[in-house]
């Protein structure tokens, strides 16, 4: 299960990157431009609501460390900007205590694998780019 959790993380980043480049590129949208837009968002959308349902178990904990308005914002997203919504990771925890306190299993250790993963990946790309 943390392997979902890693891979709908994956994916979510990719749709936050690819929607805010959307975004920044098209500051003016056309009404095709603004269709586009709600259909990036609604994948999100879908990206994050299955991210929450995973974050419950595999976190049930976090809304005992996190400030009334995190919670709200866990419970309550706001769906009209989605590229907006916190996913508040174990690393968001502060600190290992807090960690162990939210999360259940070595989900921690997982998504330290995944940062890992992306850091060797950037600098992958960085070096093809040197080349």
């Amino acid at each position: 299960m943390c392997l979902s959790v890693a891979g709908a993380l994956t994916h979510i980043s990719c749709f936050r990157r690819n929607l805010e480049l959307f975004l920044v590129t098209n500051r003016y949208l056309t009404p095709t431009q603004q269709l586009e837009l709600e259909k990036k968002r609604a994948a999100l959308i879908k990206q994050i609501i299955h991210f929450l349902t995973l974050q419950r178990l595999l976190m049930p904990g976090l809304a005992d460390i996190l400030s009334p308005h995190a919670v709200l914002q866990i419970n309550d997203p706001d769906l009209d900007h989605p590229e907006e919504i916190p996913l508040f990771l174990p690393s968001d925890c502060g600190t290992e205590s807090a960690r162990n306190r939210a999360c259940i299993g070595e989900l921690p250790e997982y998504e330290a694998q995944l940062r890992e993963a992306e850091a060797q990946d950037a600098l992958e790309g960085v070096r093809d780019g040197l080349r």
